[in-house]
C-alpha cells in the first residue's frame, strides 16, 4: 500500500510542479521578466532566453510531463491491481484520472499564472537545467512538427506592444 502511495504521490507531484512551471513561463510577459531580471539578473536572463525560445521549454515541460502522468498511471494501476484485483481498476482509473485533473493541472495552473512573477525566480533554473537535458528530445520533436509550422511565426514583443496600443485606443 506504501508504494502504490508514493507512486502517485511521485507522479502528481512532477506532474504539478510541470503544470506550474508551464502557466508560470507562459503568463510571464517580457516586462515582468525585464522587472525580476533587475533583482535577479541571472534567472532574468534564463527567463528572457527561454520566454523568446518559449517552444523548447514548453516541448521539455511536456515531456516530463506526459511520461510522469503515462507511467505514473500504468505503475500504480498494476500496483492497485495487484493489491486489489483487477475488479476496481476501472473505478481507480477514473478516480485517479480526476485527481490528475484537479491537483496536477488545474490547481497548479492556476497558482502559476496567479504567482508567476514569484514563482518565476524560482523555476528560472531548474527549468533551464531540464531544457538542456532534455534538448536531444526537444530537437527530434522540433524536426518532426517541422513541416506542419511552415511559414508560422511566434509572436514577438513588438506585436504584444501594438496589441496593447490597439487596446489603449479601443
Amino acid at each position: 500500500m506504501t508504494l502504490l502511495i508514493v507512486t502517485i504521490v511521485v507522479s502528481m507531484g512532477i506532474s504539478f510542479l510541470c503544470s506550474l512551471s508551464e502557466a508560470c513561463l507562459l503568463s510571464l510577459s517580457m516586462a515582468d521578466i525585464a522587472g525580476l531580471s533587475e533583482k535577479k539578473p541571472r534567472s532574468g536572463q534564463l527567463l528572457k532566453q527561454m520566454k523568446e525560445g518559449v517552444q523548447k521549454p514548453i516541448a521539455a515541460i511536456l515531456i516530463v510531463n506526459n511520461f510522469s502522468n503515462i507511467i505514473g498511471a500504468a505503475v500504480s494501476g498494476t500496483i492497485f491491481s495487484d493489491l486489489f484485483g483487477s475488479k476496481w481498476i476501472g473505478l481507480f482509473s477514473f478516480v485517479f484520472s480526476l485527481a490528475i485533473i484537479q491537483w496536477a493541472e488545474y490547481l497548479p495552473k492556476t497558482l502559476g499564472v496567479l504567482h508567476n512573477r514569484a514563482l518565476a525566480v524560482i523555476i528560472a533554473r531548474p527549468l533551464a537545467y531540464i531544457v538542456h537535458i532534455l534538448n536531444p528530445l526537444v530537437f527530434m520533436l522540433e524536426q518532426i512538427n517541422r513541416p506542419f509550422l511552415r511559414g508560422a511565426k511566434y509572436r514577438s514583443a513588438v506585436d504584444a506592444l501594438s496589441e496593447i496600443s490597439l487596446l489603449a485606443r479601443y
